[in-house]
Protein backbone atom coordinates (compact mmCIF):
# COMPACT_ATOMS: atom_id res chain seq x y z
CA UNK A 1 0.00 0.00 0.00
CA UNK A 2 1.82 3.22 -0.89
CA UNK A 3 -1.01 5.72 0.41
CA UNK A 4 -1.60 7.06 4.25
CA UNK A 5 -5.00 8.09 5.22
CA UNK A 6 -5.16 10.41 8.13
CA UNK A 7 -8.91 11.09 9.47
CA UNK A 8 -9.02 14.89 11.19
CA UNK A 9 -12.17 15.99 12.52
CA UNK A 10 -13.89 17.57 9.81
CA UNK A 11 -12.29 15.75 6.61
CA UNK A 12 -9.67 13.38 5.49
CA UNK A 13 -5.72 13.40 3.97
CA UNK A 14 -4.77 10.92 1.43
CA UNK A 15 -0.86 11.18 1.05
CA UNK A 16 0.39 9.20 -1.60
CA UNK A 17 3.74 8.08 -2.26
CA UNK A 18 6.26 6.60 -4.95
CA UNK A 19 4.99 4.80 -8.33
CA UNK A 20 0.72 5.00 -8.13
CA UNK A 21 -1.32 2.74 -10.62
CA UNK A 22 -5.29 3.35 -10.96
CA UNK A 23 -5.93 0.74 -8.48
CA UNK A 24 -3.98 2.23 -5.74
CA UNK A 25 -5.90 5.30 -6.19
CA UNK A 26 -9.36 3.43 -6.26
CA UNK A 27 -8.63 1.33 -3.33
CA UNK A 28 -7.71 4.36 -1.05
CA UNK A 29 -11.11 5.66 -2.50
CA UNK A 30 -13.12 2.35 -1.36
CA UNK A 31 -11.46 2.77 2.19
CA UNK A 32 -12.53 6.32 2.66
CA UNK A 33 -15.87 5.38 1.27
CA UNK A 34 -16.10 2.34 3.79
CA UNK A 35 -15.31 4.29 6.38
CA UNK A 36 -18.23 5.50 8.90
CA UNK A 37 -16.50 8.82 9.38
CA UNK A 38 -16.79 9.25 5.65
CA UNK A 39 -20.85 10.08 6.33
CA UNK A 40 -19.47 13.55 8.02
CA UNK A 41 -16.77 14.39 5.94
CA UNK A 42 -16.31 18.11 4.95
CA UNK A 43 -13.11 17.78 2.82
CA UNK A 44 -10.85 15.51 1.31
CA UNK A 45 -7.39 16.11 0.67
CA UNK A 46 -5.59 14.18 -2.29
CA UNK A 47 -1.73 14.81 -1.63
CA UNK A 48 -0.10 13.42 -4.85
CA UNK A 49 3.66 15.41 -3.79
CA UNK A 50 5.62 12.57 -3.61
CA UNK A 51 3.88 10.29 -5.65
CA UNK A 52 4.75 9.34 -9.31
CA UNK A 53 1.43 9.04 -11.91
CA UNK A 54 3.37 8.46 -14.50
CA UNK A 55 1.16 4.72 -15.27
CA UNK A 56 -2.13 6.17 -14.77
CA UNK A 57 -3.78 7.01 -18.06
CA UNK A 58 -6.60 9.26 -19.08
CA UNK A 59 -8.90 6.40 -20.26
CA UNK A 60 -8.35 5.00 -16.71
CA UNK A 61 -9.61 7.83 -15.30
CA UNK A 62 -13.01 7.23 -16.84
CA UNK A 63 -14.38 4.83 -14.32
CA UNK A 64 -12.76 6.73 -11.25
CA UNK A 65 -14.56 9.51 -12.24
CA UNK A 66 -18.28 7.86 -12.36
CA UNK A 67 -17.75 5.88 -9.40
CA UNK A 68 -16.67 9.24 -7.31
CA UNK A 69 -19.55 11.28 -8.88
CA UNK A 70 -21.92 8.29 -8.14
CA UNK A 71 -20.36 8.32 -4.31
CA UNK A 72 -21.20 12.16 -4.34
CA UNK A 73 -24.85 11.79 -5.26
CA UNK A 74 -25.08 10.04 -1.93
CA UNK A 75 -22.59 12.29 0.22
CA UNK A 76 -22.78 15.47 -1.35
CA UNK A 77 -21.00 17.24 1.79
CA UNK A 78 -16.82 16.66 1.03
CA UNK A 79 -14.87 19.16 -1.39
CA UNK A 80 -11.60 18.03 -2.97
CA UNK A 81 -8.07 19.33 -3.14
CA UNK A 82 -6.07 17.55 -5.19
CA UNK A 83 -2.44 18.45 -4.85
CA UNK A 84 0.31 17.50 -7.62
CA UNK A 85 3.01 19.46 -8.48
CA UNK A 86 3.70 17.40 -12.17
CA UNK A 87 2.29 18.19 -15.62
CA UNK A 88 1.04 14.66 -15.95
CA UNK A 89 -0.84 15.25 -12.23
CA UNK A 90 -2.18 18.49 -13.74
CA UNK A 91 -3.51 16.71 -16.97
CA UNK A 92 -5.14 13.82 -14.84
CA UNK A 93 -6.61 16.67 -12.82
CA UNK A 94 -8.14 18.43 -15.60
CA UNK A 95 -9.35 15.27 -16.95
CA UNK A 96 -11.02 13.66 -14.30
CA UNK A 97 -12.57 17.30 -13.78
CA UNK A 98 -14.32 17.11 -16.96
CA UNK A 99 -15.53 13.89 -16.42
CA UNK A 100 -16.99 13.81 -13.00
CA UNK A 101 -18.89 16.83 -14.69
CA UNK A 102 -20.53 15.06 -17.04
CA UNK A 103 -21.39 12.23 -14.31
CA UNK A 104 -22.91 15.54 -12.37
CA UNK A 105 -20.32 15.35 -9.54
CA UNK A 106 -21.60 17.21 -6.26
CA UNK A 107 -18.47 17.39 -4.84
CA UNK A 108 -16.12 21.23 -5.53
CA UNK A 109 -12.90 20.09 -6.98
CA UNK A 110 -9.88 22.34 -6.60
CA UNK A 111 -6.11 21.96 -7.73
CA UNK A 112 -3.03 22.77 -5.95
CA UNK A 113 0.74 22.80 -5.90
CA UNK A 114 1.37 22.32 -2.56
CA UNK A 115 -0.62 20.90 0.17
CA UNK A 116 -0.24 24.18 2.68
CA UNK A 117 -2.95 25.85 0.32
CA UNK A 118 -5.04 22.52 0.32
CA UNK A 119 -4.99 22.98 4.08
CA UNK A 120 -6.11 26.64 3.78
CA UNK A 121 -8.46 26.30 1.37
CA UNK A 122 -10.03 22.81 3.13
CA UNK A 123 -10.62 25.37 6.72
CA UNK A 124 -11.85 28.72 4.37
CA UNK A 125 -14.73 25.82 3.15
CA UNK A 126 -15.53 23.92 6.25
Amino acid sequence: MSFEIRWQSKGVVVAFRGIIPIEELDEANETLYDDIRFTNCLYQIFDFGLADLSQIKLVDVAETAAVDASISQAFPNPSVAIVTQQPIGEALVFHYKMMVEAHHMKWEIKMFRNVDDAYKWSAEIT
